[in-house]
């Protein structure tokens, strides 16, 4: 939206935007695990717990979390975003 109105786009906007994308392809890959472990004949209660700890192990690893942790708290600060929005001219 900010690129819409004319703003550049902050670092916490980039950073957002990263976070949001690697949750949602995550996720997304995790979806689809059952219904690939079901094309090979896998039981049902076999399906669920080894999709689970596949799921599980992205997102409990410290690369997950090193995408969603900022590196530099100072560069993500509401206040340091906030200052380059450019003023609204009413």
């Amino acid at each position: 939206l900010r690129q819409a109105a004319g703003a550049k786009v902050s670092m916490l906007d980039r950073y957002l935007a990263r976070t949001v994308m690697t949750y949602v392809f995550v996720l997304a890959a995790a979806a689809l695990l059952p219904t690939l472990f079901a094309l090979y004949d896998i039981q049902e209660e076999w399906i669920w717990r080894i999709s689970s700890v596949l799921f599980a192990l992205p997102m409990l690893s410290p690369t997950c979390w090193a995408t969603c942790i900022p590196m530099h708290p100072k560069r993500f600060s509401l206040k340091w975003s906030l200052r380059n929005v450019p003023k609204s001219q009413d």
